[in-house]
């Protein structure tokens, strides 16, 4: 029987050092978020929420405040769960503590990018969690040199989670939606395909491939066409007025 994970807000130092060092046993020293910042967004409309395992750290997620458009806004910046404690929910958990407290605090929504070529990112943002896309942001970190982003542009989907609605769920007629982005190969060294046709229906399918992080492994150029096939085809649908959901 698996045991029940704990959620709760950190607020102490010593927690708070504790979150550091799990950020980097996930990306590396040169992408987490240090102690002073942490403590600094603590203190000032922001919030550090760790899950954990009988006093273990097991994932954490950590946002800021925003302003934008008029709207106060929760950037949520981190999000990171240990891979031995994966498929277990606690990404989606740590996000729904994460709307709990942003909802009593009074802010509007909640914003967050992540990568259009990470699917499970992806399954989580829009179809659990039900946010949505409008924004497609090229080298939204310039160039990263992790291990998990290295040799690639960091472009990025600008997700917004409303807290004033519900949530936004799209209702096709369509007895099968056009597949705009499709893929040919062998798995996992799949290619996008793109297909030559008007964008002129509401609803579009656009593949991503399961594992990005192999395809970097064994073809870096390969993995290069994914992002760029993506980018200019998410460009393309915003600039028209689509929306990513």
């Amino acid at each position: 029987m698996s045991r029940k994970i704990e959620y709760q807000f950190v607020h102490d130092v010593h927690d708070i050092e504790e979150i550091v060092s799990f950020q980097e046993t996930i990306w590396g020293r040169a992408t987490g978020t240090g102690l002073p910042h942490l403590v600094a967004s603590i203190y000032n409309g922001g919030s550090v929420i760790g899950a954990y395992d009988n006093q273990q750290l097991v994932g954490f997620c950590y946002g800021f405040p925003g302003f934008k458009d008029g709207k106060n806004m929760l950037v949520s910046h981190m999000m990171a769960v240990n891979p031995l404690y994966r498929d277990q929910g606690i990404g989606e958990q740590l996000k729904y503590k994460q709307k709990e407290w942003a909802k009593s605090y009074g802010y509007e929504k909640i914003v967050w990018t992540f990568d259009p070529l990470e699917s499970r990112n992806a399954y989580l943002n829009l179809s659990k969690l039900g946010g949505y896309v409008q924004t497609y942001i090229c080298s939204y970190y310039g160039d990263l040199n992790d291990e998990i982003n290295q040799g690639l542009p960091a472009d990025r989907l600008f997700l917004e989670w409303d807290l004033t609605q519900n949530t936004i769920e799209y209702q096709s007629t369509a007895q099968e939606i056009t597949k705009l982005v499709d893929w040919e190969g062998e798995i996992p060294l799949i290619r996008p395909v793109v297909r030559d046709i008007p964008l002129d229906e509401s609803y579009f399918l656009i593949a991503v491939p399961a594992n990005i992080h192999v395809i970097k492994k064994e073809n870096r150029e390969l993995a290069m066409l994914w992002r760029y096939t993506h980018r200019e085809i998410f460009q393309r649908l915003f600039s028209r007025g689509y929306v990513v959901m």
